[in-house]
């Protein structure tokens, strides 16, 4: 029997925004007197009026102006809408956020003009004008405040602002202003950069613009200038891999030659080149001390004395919102140091919005003492300000001395040419009353298969060989088994390995299904292989599914429910990594899988004036 029983999991809630911290109205000034001189934000005969709360036909106009389309509007006044309280000098630009799908009414004959403007009612408006789409999944209305916090468009304050208070012109003013100097989705340019070459905003002021926004950063790079000085104990990599050259960065933890990365830096390599901030380059001996593949933690040794190693801090201590500084070599470019803060902190993440890159991964993160409190190891594809490191305290776990030379690391049936991984793609192809028929992708190197299997809730997995009544295999083009005696509205879950020269491979993916009376499912969402499906768990169908959200009538939901999707969360390769509280006091739960790559929020949400059961499922 195969000891692969799920231990109690102590889960501990972290509030998420343990403080919360309001602006000064004066503090938006500044931002109110930049958008004035881009035309944007023009105010009225009293001003700018930054503390009175703004109504939604004034954030349409906002918007409008801040796309550049304020004349294209004016043209639009006389278009049909189906709106029947828009002001006349208002319809040209109620007009135009329609038809460019910009904004919605607040039922199909009501704008909602004179309504209080919410807080997620225009951060959507300023993620459309960066070209995310909610009506193609990107989003929801609903987390739209979250949506853009996970973005990096608004920061913790500004989070905990909106979430918490009337929703104000002062509001408008920054977010709109943060806006302009935030990335185009799927470009390289800020959104002020498009609007200047479609000539939407004069050349000359939008210049002005950026001038002011880069004096802002270099100010904070001024004021980075002695945490960066950590450059000297920061490394990149360069590793002879079979499929070409793998890069990335390092951090010199010891004076004596060790240097922390990510394990994924190196996997497989046969060679490492180690090029160090002082010009000088080391490709002797190198030698792998210890590495960790499910931390993605690696340390490597080299042969070199009176290095300057870093400090190390204690990632516990971390707090949301805390200022760092992120160093490594993206793209190439040799130790590169950007600036963010702390976004969240879960588990085994530290979620930041530092701008990262490919070759980022292994360098370092350090807090504003200059401590290394984290390893940089991924981004989010989507976004330059959502970036991942491994907290500083999970090296402790990382601490063994094996010094393997790197060419029989290399070599080894771990290695990418010869590695021996688990099957993936497990799947039932047919079935009948009591068997399923099971197969898999094969895998190159692998002499055979062993194949566990659990009724759900048992506490440990049968081997093949334990009951071979239940199991038979077929070794044919496609390799696959026959699972007998089942049970009708029984859930199962599969682990399959791969076993070369009598080594077995790590655990696949749990496969789990229900047996069903007439047709078997699987437990997962068709969109996302592998990430349990709520709906198909609990028998109750969303009544708004998009690409990686999906809502369901809060009628249908049990009590339990949340915690058996837990649970199924949890047999299938996910762990809590934190909690928070939306802008209706809805706790939120977040589990993540990093092998995985998805991540998941669900419970509660308000949708208009209704009270919904939501999953938001993200790519990591």
């Amino acid at each position: 029997m195969k000891k692969n029983s799920l231990l109690a999991l102590i889960v501990l809630f972290i509030v998420l925004f343990s403080s919360i911290n309001v602006y000064a109205v004066t503090d938006y000034n500044e931002y109110a007197d930049s958008l004035f001189d881009l035309g944007v934000f023009l105010g009225t005969e009293n001003g700018f009026e930054l503390d009175r709360a703004p109504t939604r036909v004034e954030g349409i106009v906002m918007l409008i102006r801040l796309l550049g389309a304020e004349e294209d509007a004016k043209t639009m006044s006389d278009l049909k809408i189906p709106f029947t309280d828009v002001p006349d000098w208002a319809k040209g630009y109620v007009a135009y956020a329609y038809e460019e799908g910009l904004t919605k009414g607040i039922s199909d004959t009501k704008f909602g003009s004179n309504n209080t403007l919410e807080a997620k009612a225009y951060i959507t408006f300023l993620l459309r004008s960066l070209g995310y789409d909610d009506s193609e999944g990107d989003f929801t209305y609903i987390n739209a405040l979250n949506y853009a916090l996970k973005l990096g468009l608004i920061d913790t304050d500004m989070y905990g602002t909106l979430a918490s208070s009337t929703f104000l012109r002062s509001h408008v003013a920054k977010t709109s202003y943060d806006t302009l100097k935030f990335p185009y989705k799927g470009k390289d340019a800020l959104l002020i950069d498009i609007l200047i070459v479609d000539g939407k905003v004069d050349e000359n002021i939008g210049n002005k613009f950026k001038e002011k926004i880069i004096s802002e950063t270099i100010k904070q790079e001024k004021d980075t200038a002695e945490v960066a000085e950590n450059v000297k104990s920061i490394v990149m990599l360069s590793c002879s891999v079979p499929e070409g050259t793998s890069q990335g960065s390092g951090v010199i933890i010891s004076s004596d030659g060790e240097i922390i990365t990510n394990y994924h830096v190196i996997k497989g390599a046969k060679e490492i080149t180690v090029y160090f901030n002082d010009g000088s380059v080391y490709s002797e001996d190198v030698y792998i001390q210890d590495y960790d593949e499910n931390l993605d933690l690696a340390v490597i040794k080299v042969d070199k004395t009176d290095l300057e190693s870093v400090d190390i801090g204690d990632s516990k201590t971390l707090k949301l919102g805390e200022s760092v500084v992120a160093i490594g070599s993206p793209y190439g470019y040799f130790n590169t140091v950007t600036e963010g803060i702390i976004s969240a902190i879960r588990q085994n993440d530290i979620q930041i919005s530092a701008a990262i890159g490919s070759g980022s991964s292994g360098g370092g993160l350090f807090n504003k003492n200059g401590e290394l409190i984290g390893i940089v190891y991924a981004k989010f594809t989507e976004s330059e300000n959502m970036g991942f490191a491994i907290p500083v305290n999970l090296l402790e776990e990382v601490s063994d001395k094996d010094l393997i030379p790197v060419d029989i690391f290399g070599n080894d049936t771990t290695s990418y040419e010869n590695e021996l991984y688990p099957p993936n793609n497990i799947g039932i192809v047919d079935e009948t009353d009591d068997t399923v028929y099971i197969n898999w992708d094969p895998v190159p190197n692998a002499d055979y298969y062993h194949f566990y299997y659990q009724v759900d809730g048992e506490s440990s997995y049968w081997y093949d060989e334990d009951n071979d009544s239940k199991i038979k295999f077929y070794y044919d083009d496609e390799y696959s088994a026959e699972y007998y005696d089942l049970e009708n509205g029984i859930r199962y879950n599969i682990i399959v390995t791969s076993v070369k020269d009598g080594i077995e491979s790590s655990d696949s993916q749990v496969f789990s299904f229900v047996k069903g009376e007439e047709e078997t499912y699987s437990i997962y969402y068709d969109a996302h292989n592998g990430v349990p499906d709520f709906g198909k768990i609990t028998n109750c169908e969303p009544y708004i599914a998009l690409d990686n959200s999906y809502t369901y009538n809060i009628l249908d939901v049990e009590p339990d429910d949340l915690e058996l999707y837990s649970s199924y969360l949890l047999s299938n390769g996910f762990y809590y990594s934190n909690n928070f509280y939306d802008e209706s006091g809805n706790e939120v739960l977040v589990f993540s899988n990093k092998s995985l790559g998805k991540e998941v929020m669900f419970g509660l949400s308000q949708l208009a004036d209704t009270t919904v059961f939501i999953v938001v499922i993200y790519d990591i």
